[in-house]
């Protein structure tokens, strides 16, 4: 996954982390399968994944592999929850005397003192909602052109990721009942209102959809506004 959205390979090799195609290449059986994009050890530079390892330090391209590993149905995820650091052998963080400072929360659901906490993002926490929504639905309509990839999780939800190097512009096939949905992405439904952006779904399931680089769209039954 880090050397996809890191731009190292083709989008197309996203195709082999589902639950269908998993061991026809190798990987571990799904249900066997415990997934994550970064983990204490491979975020310091230690043990796997060398310098294809994702972490929080990378910004959205990070959000947007754990946003994959939450869209797809390969596997039991493991989420990162991180604090800061400049060292790789840094502890916690601490006061004077040694003791951890706690993770005070702020008013948006983030940390303080020093703690990334990822597993508490707003954009992780909505995937993880998607996950379980989605969780009986197969993954089918797998789609992808240039360094876009997207697919459909039965007719309840949809995922799209741009990990290529430019804007995609282009029509996909989404699988959802026609209607106006909130991407849960950049944002999530409040109310008949979208926090974020609000995606046409046509008459034939499609949405046509202008993607930055590094940024994904992705959309659900339960965050239908019309």
């Amino acid at each position: 996954v880090g050397l996809i959205f890191r731009g190292a390979l083709k989008v197309s090799a996203l195709e082999a982390l589902t639950r269908a195609n998993a061991t026809q290449v190798g990987l571990t059986p799904s249900d066997a399968a415990l997934v994550f994009v970064d983990n204490h050890d491979n975020q310091r530079g230690h043990g796997a994944g060398g310098d294809s390892t994702l972490t929080f330090k990378d910004g959205q391209t990070y959000t947007q592999a754990i946003a994959f590993t939450l869209a797809t149905d390969y596997g039991t995820v493991r989420l990162m929850s991180s604090y800061n650091f400049t060292d790789t052998d840094q502890g916690p963080p601490s006061d004077d005397r040694a003791n951890i400072l706690p993770p005070g929360i702020n008013a948006d659901g983030s940390c303080q003192n020093g703690w990334v906490c990822e597993h508490r993002w707003p954009v992780v926490r909505r995937m993880v909602s998607f996950r379980n929504f989605v969780a009986p639905a197969p993954l089918t309509n797998v789609q992808y052109s240039g360094g876009t990839f997207a697919f459909c999780r039965g007719a309840i939800g949809f995922a799209l990721f741009n990990a290529g190097p430019e804007t995609s512009d282009g029509i996909w096939k989404a699988c959802l009942p026609p209607g106006e949905y909130c991407d849960i992405i950049s944002g999530e439904r409040d109310g008949t209102m979208c926090t974020g952006t609000r995606v046409l779904v046509d008459g034939d399931g499609r949405v046509s959809l202008t993607v930055p680089r590094s940024s994904s769209v992705v959309l659900d039954l339960l965050n239908r506004v019309s």
